[in-house]
């Protein structure tokens, strides 16, 4: 994380070794845009990033929008 620009990190970032990595099934990072100028910033990214169990789901990313008037994310 010393030279984060940003985006979303990867689970290398979240933990600083590759242990946390090794243990777990699923790796899951919801990420928020803090940086007008880079995006939305009332997004949200949901990134699956590790998925053991294939029939469990897959890797991939999910935005959600958030909503003010009605306090949610639809």
């Amino acid at each position: 994380m010393q030279n984060w620009l940003g985006g979303a990190p990867n689970l290398y970032d979240i933990s600083g070794s590759a242990h946390f990595i090794n243990k777990c099934d699923n790796g899951i990072v919801i990420h928020r845009n803090r940086d007008p100028e880079a995006g939305p910033i009332d997004q949200v990214k949901v990134c699956v990033r590790k998925v053991r169990n294939k029939v469990a789901g897959t890797i991939g990313e999910a935005a959600l929008s958030y909503n003010r008037y009605e306090d949610s994310f639809p």
